[in-house]
């Protein structure tokens, strides 16, 4: 159930790692540091947000965020989806975005016990299911995610 803005109750109060997003601003909030986005990095953002632990294919980024541009969006989204990494990474934001191969992307927002099933999930929708536990598992040594 989201939780609604006092001021405009038709607009969710939609977080990224617990950290508070002005749909207005286009910005996030953490702590003291407001990080504007730009238009289409936003876009994409939301459009993971509202799909969050779903897969969201490129295709559909392109539809929704380029209108269907596919000359431009192919490449937009590349660009988009490696611009708002680096930012996750910068600020040290818990939320992954985790690409599955030919098929499209995944908004991961919680990285603890559950990351783990994220990726297998991911593994298996693109058909990698059975490399990915030596993968991992040789990846992390003695750490238990379970």
């Amino acid at each position: 159930m989201p939780v609604y803005n006092s001021l405009v109750t038709e607009i969710p109060c939609l977080t990224l790692s617990g950290h508070p997003l002005n749909m207005h601003m286009q910005s996030i909030q953490i702590e003291n540091i407001q990080i504007r986005l730009r238009s289409k990095l936003w876009q994409v953002l939301i459009h993971l947000i509202e799909n969050q632990s779903r897969l969201v294919s490129r295709q559909d980024l392109i539809e929704f965020c380029w209108q269907g541009n596919y000359f431009t969006g192919e490449q937009g989204v590349t660009h988009t989806i490696c611009h708002l990494r680096r930012i996750l990474k910068k600020y040290s934001l818990s939320t992954r975005i985790i690409t599955i191969p030919k098929k499209g992307y995944i908004l991961e927002d919680n990285v603890g016990p559950t990351y783990k099933n994220t990726f297998m999930r991911a593994a298996q929708l693109s058909g990698r299911a059975n490399l990915f536990m030596e993968d991992f598992s040789s990846s992390l040594g003695a750490v238990d995610l379970s």
